[in-house]
């Protein structure tokens, strides 16, 4: 995998040195002419197995920072050593136990969001702006992975900063964003970051927020506990 020593790196607590700083400003690169799809203006074209990755790709590079360098690298598959065997969503200072809804990994897609930073972090000043984008991007990459992959939930792996280490993920479910792919992708993601389409978008990203731990599984194997406090 191109981008996995350093999410290795990062993941195993070791240090990234990036000697470039990135500029701060955002621009979102437009996508194509019209389309023959009714919800979005591209669609994936790879065969199934594929297509998370060809999804990846195809959103990371809308995203662009004012010195043409992806605001964050999107690399399918989760950042750990262990392979995740269950994922735990417990309720809010319950921790895990028997009524913890559990759900099993093999049908959700995973995807790490990757800055050129120390622990994957945005190089460059943040800001509002900066955050609401990576907030929209998160809600794209998740409706078209809903749209063209037969998956039940979607988990994204946030970048930390330059002084903490990446511990927050969205967890998104099938069932929760389901009429947001019966609607043209235009009429939910609008291209101004400042306006009340785009305030909605982040609330959408900001509902579906957890803090992330990997622990051992009773039977073996990962379990990724994905908590709201």
């Amino acid at each position: 995998m191109r981008y996995a020593k350093r999410f290795g790196l990062v993941y195993l607590l070791l240090a990234v040195v990036v000697g470039v700083a990135a500029g701060t400003t955002i621009n979102l690169v437009g996508g194509g002419g019209r389309s023959r799809s009714p919800w979005s203006q591209w669609k994936p074209s790879a065969p199934a197995e594929l297509r998370p990755k060809e999804i990846a790709n195809r959103v990371a590079t809308a995203y662009r920072l004012r010195n043409g360098r992806r605001l964050v690298d999107v690399v399918t598959g989760d950042p750990f050593q262990s392979v995740i065997t269950e994922v735990a969503t417990p309720a809010i200072g319950a921790g895990f136990g028997r009524d913890t809804p559990v759900y099993d990994p093999s049908r959700m897609r995973m995807f790490v969001l990757c800055g050129q930073g120390k622990n994957c972090s945005v190089p460059g000043t943040p800001s509002v702006e900066r955050t609401l984008l990576l907030h929209r991007e998160a809600v794209e990459l998740a409706l078209y992975t809903f749209k063209y992959v037969d998956t039940d939930g979607v988990v994204e792996f946030l970048p930390g900063t330059a002084s903490t280490r990446p511990n927050l993920a969205f967890f998104f479910r099938r069932s929760e964003v389901r009429p947001f792919l019966s609607h043209p992708l235009r009429s939910t993601l609008p291209q101004a970051l400042r306006s009340r389409s785009a305030e909605r978008v982040d609330r959408l990203a900001l509902t579906h927020m957890y803090r992330f731990e990997l622990q051992q599984a009773q039977a073996g194997g990962g379990l990724l506990l994905l908590d709201r406090g």
